[in-house]
């Protein structure tokens, strides 16, 4: 004979057990998607990512983590971005991949919304949508079959994962092309290095040019130049002593002519290429250029003043 005691505390138990179980199949149904069965967490596995496992990561976010459709979205774009990278096949714009998935969400709650109903619409739209959960979520970009950037691979993978049953799968990552973009990527930046190097050398030659430029036009205006030495005076100058450069007067005697000036407009010869031009001839027959007046701005006064006349 077992004790009452015992007995009362069996059937306690069992009660216990029964409704436990009770609860973790109640828990267990809530937890099933609507047509879809359980949640999403992670993206995983050698394909594409499907209808059914886009939607249902998104719902994990929007129902399970309470975040709202346009964060949800978000979220998963992202991480199906990631397997479509690992692809190399080039995506849509994420606006756009977020605005499909937006609709395909829409088009699931209509139906849940419905369920009750055993129409045949209602039938015959639950089954088009249970069809069409393992196919390819295609988010691929419009040119992505006939851009020259895209491997015939690639292509090829794309074409299949669009087939029923998305045939085929990724494999581990290309070493090749992985080298390949990572070669192509450091060549760019050389020459993005080289491009901006050039630059800053034309910029320093133009300067370098206006600096002595300005420098000769300054020097051929001065008669004299007085220098006297300081505590910073350049090296081997003695302090105190004060020096005077060679004075050297300009130019005064005038070369251009109305004849020479009109030669030279005929010529389509440039003011500057005619300094060189005259003082070479005067170098020919036996003339000081020193005593000529020749610079670039007194050939080009002469110049206007002979097309005035």
């Amino acid at each position: 004979m077992i004790p009452n005691c015992l007995t009362n505390a069996i059937l306690y138990f069992v009660q216990i057990q029964l409704k436990m179980s009770s609860v973790a199949k109640a828990t267990r149904a809530q937890t099933k998607l609507y047509l879809l069965g359980d949640s999403v967490t992670e993206l995983r596995g050698g394909k594409l990512p499907s209808l059914r496992m886009a939607l249902g990561f998104f719902l994990h976010h929007h129902l399970e983590l309470k975040e709202t459709i346009r964060q949800s979205s978000a979220v998963t774009i992202t991480e199906i971005a990631k397997c479509w990278q690992k692809a190399t096949i080039p995506m849509r714009d994420h606006q756009n991949c977020q605005t499909k998935l937006e609709q395909t969400f829409e088009e699931w709650r209509l139906l849940k919304k419905n369920k009750a109903r055993t129409s045949p619409t209602q039938l015959a739209r639950e089954s088009d949508f249970v069809s069409r959960l393992e196919d390819l979520f295609d988010v691929a970009h419009a040119d992505a079959l006939t851009k020259t950037s895209v491997l015939q691979e690639d292509k090829d993978f794309l074409l299949a994962q669009r087939e029923k049953g998305r045939r085929g799968s990724m494999a581990g990552v290309d070493e090749t092309l992985a080298t390949k973009k990572k070669r192509a990527s450091k060549r760019k930046e050389e020459m993005l290095g080289r491009r901006q190097r050039m630059e800053q050398m034309k910029k320093l030659a133009a300067s370098t040019a206006e600096l002595i430029s300005s420098a000769s036009e300054d020097n051929s205006s001065e008669d004299g130049e007085k220098i006297e030495t300081g505590d910073n005076a350049s090296e081997g100058a003695v302090r105190g002593i004060t020096f005077q450069t060679p004075k050297r007067k300009r130019g005064r005697k005038t070369v251009v002519t109305p004849e020479l000036a009109a030669a030279l407009d005929r010529t389509k010869v440039s003011d500057r290429k005619a300094v060189f031009v005259i003082a070479e001839t005067a170098k020919s027959l036996g003339q000081n250029i020193d005593e000529l007046a020749l610079n670039r701005d007194s050939i080009r006064r002469h110049r206007v003043e002979h097309r005035a006349q």
